[in-house]
C-alpha cells in the first residue's frame, strides 16, 4: 500500500512536470494569431510613423510618448523628414516567451547628428568668410541662427544623412494585444537622434572659437616679436 502511494505520488509529480513543460512550450504561441502578433503590431506602429502621426504611433506602445527634443525652430520640418526617411526590416523570427516577445528589427532613419554636423560646417565657413571681411567672427548667436538656416536647407534632401541600427524591440501582450516597448535606444532612432543636436552644435562652435583664439594669440605673438 505504501509502495502504491509512493508510486502514485511520483506519477503525479511526473505528470505535473510534463504539464509544466507543455505549458512552457505552448504558452509562446497561445497569445499569437495571424492578425495579433508582434510583427503586425510593429507594422501598424510603423504605418503611423511613416504617415507622420507620431502621437498616434507612440500611443500604440506599452510605455511611450513622443516629445520634441530638437530645441529648434525646424521641429516640424524635422519630424516630416523623419517620417519620410523611415523604413524597417525584420531580420529574424520573433522570439516569444508567453506574454512577452523580442523581435530583431533593422531600422533606417534620419540621423540629425549627421545633418547638424553638415549644417555647422556650412555655417562655420560662412563665419570664417565674415571674419576675413570684417576682422572678427560672428557671435555664437549669429552662428546658431546660421546653423538653423543650413539645417532647414539640408532637410529638403536629407538622403545622405541616414543611419541604420539593428535594435532588439521588446513586446508585451497586454489588454488583448501586442505592444512594442519603447526603449531609449528605440526612441533615439525614431526621433532622429534629435536630442544630441544641440550638444553637437555647441561643441562645434566651441572648437571654432578655440581655433579663432589660437590664431589671434599667434598673430599677437608674431607682432610682439617683430616690435
Amino acid at each position: 500500500m505504501k509502495k502504491t502511494g509512493k508510486f502514485l505520488a511520483v506519477k503525479l509529480l511526473c505528470i505535473a512536470a510534463l504539464c509544466t513543460v507543455l505549458l512552457m512550450l505552448t504558452s509562446c504561441t497561445v497569445f499569437m494569431s495571424a492578425t495579433n502578433n508582434p510583427k503586425t503590431a510593429w507594422e501598424n506602429f510603423s504605418e503611423q510613423i511613416s504617415q507622420g502621426n507620431f502621437t498616434a504611433a507612440f500611443a500604440m506602445t506599452q510605455n511611450g510618448s513622443i516629445s520634441s527634443q530638437t530645441g529648434s525652430e525646424n521641429a516640424d520640418s524635422i519630424m516630416k523628414s523623419i517620417a519620410d526617411c523611415y523604413s524597417y526590416e525584420f531580420i529574424s523570427d520573433t522570439k516569444s516567451f508567453g506574454l512577452s516577445a523580442v523581435q530583431e528589427i533593422s531600422i533606417t532613419a534620419l540621423d540629425m547628428r549627421k545633418l547638424a554636423e553638415k549644417a555647422v560646417v556650412g555655417a562655420v565657413e560662412d563665419a570664417k568668410e565674415y571674419a576675413h571681411k570684417n576682422g572678427s567672427y560672428k557671435t555664437d548667436e549669429e552662428v546658431n541662427a546660421a546653423v538653423n538656416v543650413k539645417i532647414a536647407e539640408l532637410l529638403t534632401s536629407p538622403s545622405d544623412c541616414l543611419s541604420n541600427a539593428v535594435i532588439s524591440v521588446f513586446f508585451i501582450y497586454i489588454d488583448g494585444e501586442w505592444k512594442p516597448v519603447m526603449s531609449d535606444e528605440l526612441y533615439q532612432a525614431l526621433s532622429g537622434y534629435s536630442s544630441e543636436v544641440e550638444e553637437i552644435v555647441s561643441d562645434c562652435i566651441r572648437k571654432m572659437n578655440e581655433e579663432n583664439s589660437q590664431k589671434s594669440d599667434s598673430t599677437e605673438s608674431t607682432v610682439s616679436s617683430e616690435e
